[in-house]
This record gives structure tokens, C-alpha cells and sequence, in this order.
């Protein structure tokens, strides 16, 4: 499911919801109209056309309203469980910190099978870069760390087979 179609159905719900809340309260909000209407206008004898007038504007102001809160509320709800490549962003790694290179793979599957084991095991951040957005090398990194001795004690910590690199080019990180 895509983020438009989620707005979508949010919509439709929220617009269903207002005209059932609008529906419910109908006497309420003729009698606050009427109440509103000044009483020259009140007892003349366009008096019903100006109160309809001015109950379908308020009317469609509150359905407007509830449907786009009902849609915002469904869209906050459900957004973080969405992912689709629209979500997807990649990102630049930051060229000042080291980070710890795992593996190297040619395959964008392996890499990502590899990532998800190790997410699993630690709560680290664990990245798949690529230079400048190549399709044919794919480096398992683990990072960001401040100081070679903070990625050297994580090593260790961890008992990880890898190299400490500190990127000076830009990768891009899925």
C-alpha cells in the first residue's frame, strides 16, 4: 500500500464520518444557526433560504474538517508500517567518522541478508553503501563512530572480523 493510498482510504473514511457526525447533530447546528441569524433576517421571508445557506456552509466546513483530521489521524497510525520504495531514502554517510567494514559482496541480495542478521544480533547501525550510487559493489558497514578507538573497542566487544575505514568520498547508504 502505497502513502496515497493510505490517503486516500483516510479520506473517504474521514469524509464518511463527517457526514454521519453532521447527520447526527443536524438540530443542533439549525439551532445555532438560527440563533446566529440576526432577528431583521430572522423573521423575513428569505429567512429559511439564508439559515440553509448557512448551515450548508458550516456543515461543509465541519465534514472538511473531520475528514482531514480522520485522514491525518489514519496517516500518522499507519505510516511507519509502510515500505515501498517511495519510503525507501538513501542517505550519505558522514565523510568524518569511521566505520567498520564487514564484508564486500557483488550481490544486493546477499548484502541485505547478511544486514538483517546482523540488526538482529545488535542494535547498532548497520548500512549497506555503494559509491556514488553504483549498482556493482556492495560494502556491509557497521557505523557511525566518532574515534578509531570507539569502532576498535566495538570489535572487540562484538569479536567482529573486520577493518576500521574512514570513508573521504561520498557513499550512499540503504
Amino acid at each position: 500500500m502505497s502513502i496515497s493510498q493510505l490517503l486516500l482510504i483516510g479520506l473517504i473514511i474521514g469524509l464518511g464520518l463527517g457526514i454521519f457526525v453532521v447527520r447526527y447533530f443536524d438540530h443542533p447546528i439549525r439551532n445555532f444557526i438560527a440563533k446566529l441569524t440576526p432577528p431583521k433576517i430572522r423573521f423575513s421571508e428569505d429567512s429559511f433560504n439564508v439559515q440553509t445557506k448557512r448551515r450548508y456552509y458550516l456543515v461543509l466546513v465541519l465534514v472538511i474538517i473531520i475528514s482531514t483530521s480522520v485522514a491525518w489521524g489514519i496517516f500518522n497510525v499507519f505510516y511507519p508500517f509502510i515500505i515501498t520504495e517511495e519510503t525507501k531514502v538513501k542517505q550519505q554517510v558522514k565523510t568524518d567518522a569511521y566505520y567498520i567494514l564487514i564484508k564486500k559482496y557483488h550481490s544486493l541480495e546477499q548484502a541485505q541478508q547478511h544486514q538483517k542478521n546482523l540488526q538482529i544480533r545488535w542494535s547498532s547501525a548497520v548500512f549497506i553503501a555503494s559509491k556514488e550510487q553504483s549498482d556493482d559493489l556492495f560494502e556491509l558497514i557497521i557505523g557511525p563512530f566518532e574515534t578509531r578507538k570507539d569502532a576498535s573497542a566495538f570489535i572487540q566487544k562484538h569479536q567482529l572480523k573486520g577493518t576500521i575505514k574512514r570513508y573521504n568520498t561520498s557513499l550512499w547508504l540503504e
